[in-house]
């Protein structure tokens, strides 16, 4: 006899997964979109943290849930559905993992971009200290009174 609680907790999981994924595909393009002007990573790095924790918590509902599938003897027709969903959700996986790929090369960029930028203005604060009149004797002291 079919597991009718079982196709629906499947569901009701696949739901959920999808939503899940669904979300993480917004927030990465929207980081995307933002990469090169986040002032502050902490924010996105704390989310990271929080969409991590939810997709452990994904997996393990997923890993138990696979091994009940498999043990449980369950018609064709209500399989079907199962796998359609399944693959849908395999792909918005697979399109969130190359998103989050572009989303962390987007801010590797940026990042390099700021350090340059710091550089540049370390260089030009040492220049400006240099040549500032009224400092002491050195070789590089430029007296404006000469």
């Amino acid at each position: 006899m079919t597991d009718m609680n079982l196709t629906a907790r499947v569901r009701s999981y696949l739901t959920r997964q999808r939503a899940w994924l669904e979300r993480e595909t917004a927030i990465a393009e929207r980081l995307l979109a933002e990469a090169a002007t986040l002032p502050d990573l902490d924010d996105p790095l704390a989310a990271a943290q929080v969409s991590m924790t939810e997709l452990e918590d994904l997996e393990r509902e997923q890993r138990g849930l696979l091994a009940e599938w498999h043990d449980e003897d369950i018609p064709q027709e209500e399989r079907e559905p199962i796998k359609a969903e399944s693959a849908k959700i395999a792909e918005l996986a697979a399109n969130l993992s190359i998103l989050r790929g572009r989303v962390a090369q987007a801010i590797a960029e940026s990042q390099a971009a700021i350090l340059v930028s710091e550089q540049s203005l370390r260089a030009g604060r040492g220049g400006l200290r240099r040549y500032r009149p009224g400092l002491d004797n050195t070789a590089d002291h430029i007296d404006r009174n000469a």
